[in-house]
């Protein structure tokens, strides 16, 4: 079974975790946007042997994997596209870059928490394979449980406390950032219930949306790959189906499932399994992520304002 966010198998009720995160309507426009992912080189996996920590460790590390992916088409994207500069000091699409972003994230055969993805992003950006100008931002649903969370977010990262939703998704895809989804799959008892059984996680690059009306499909670049019960050793592009959910006290929700049911319809972990779904099939978008490149203009922009904020100081004086 594929982990992520300290995922483990176990029972919650969302009601406990959370009385008061607002409500947000999913469901009153149309969203369509896409990226060109064959932009980039290699679709990394999370199991190829270049990947450190043995199979156990590898089959928890979707969330390096998948932010390695999407930082790839980063770059790709203001190369060959833009012809901008390298954002990059070095090209973050091989296994070196997985590495290095499993150490600074803290991956181990536990998986990885919301907080230590991000930071370790910043740090791998700051020290390790400085991104000029890349920032980071982030939607963190407020129904993750704070194991799940882990500790606190660094400053200079751009962190909302909210459900992930389509509109955040949309722009992020429409301005050619880089984009990852943390997927916490299970069950919900009876639709829009209070209680969500969950028996695992994953962290997978998304490259499409397409939502009318609350329901449609988005497509993902997913590290597993053509995995069964272990990761495979590169990523594989999947369309997910969608649709929206409101769970009481804790607002609303992007509910995906993977289209193909295995045969005999195997628990996570026993032979067979598929993908990244295991048995459950299907779950919720609870966190997500975004890396991106402002525009030069923007750039200038900023520049500006800070000459101008100094000026005023010093006459001031």
């Amino acid at each position: 079974m594929k982990t992520t966010l300290n995922i483990c198998s176990c029972f919650v009720s969302l009601t406990t975790a959370l009385l008061s995160c607002a409500a947000f309507n999913l469901n009153a426009q149309v969203y369509t946007a896409s990226e060109d992912y064959t932009l980039i080189s290699t679709y990394l996996g999370q199991g190829n042997a270049s990947v450190n920590g043995g199979q156990v460790v590898q089959n928890n590390s979707c969330v390096p994997t998948s932010t390695a992916n999407g930082l790839a088409y980063l770059e790709a994207y203001q190369t060959q596209v833009l012809y901008n500069s390298d954002p990059f000091a070095v090209t973050p699409d091989n296994y070196t870059a997985v590495n290095a972003l499993q150490t600074a994230m803290g991956t181990s055969a536990a998986g990885t928490t919301t907080s230590g993805e991000l930071n370790g992003l910043q740090n791998y950006l700051s020290t390790v394979n400085p991104g000029s100008s890349v920032t980071i931002s982030a939607q963190a649903s407020l129904a993750e449980p704070a194991s799940f969370f882990g500790a606190g977010v660094n400053a200079g990262i751009s962190l909302q406390n909210a459900n992930p939703t389509a509109q955040f998704l949309a722009n992020a895809l429409n301005a050619n950032d880089a984009v990852q989804l943390g997927i916490l799959w299970g069950t919900i008892s009876g639709g829009n219930s209070t209680n969500f059984t969950y028996n695992g996680g994953h962290f997978v690059s998304l490259d499409s949306l397409n939502l009318n009306n609350g329901s449609g499909t988005i497509g993902i670049l997913d590290p597993w790959g053509s995995g069964g019960v272990n990761a495979g050793t590169s990523a594989s592009q999947i369309s997910l189906s969608v649709s929206t959910i409101t769970l009481t006290g804790l607002g609303s929700f992007l509910y995906v499932t993977y289209p193909i049911v295995a045969a005999g319809g195997p628990e996570p972990g026993e032979a067979g399994d598929t993908q990244f779904a295991g048995g459950a099939q299907a779950g919720i978008i609870l966190v997500d992520a975004v890396e991106s490149v402002p525009e030069p203009a923007t750039i200038g922009l900023v520049a500006i304002g800070l000459l101008a904020a100094l000026t005023i100081r010093r006459q001031r004086k």
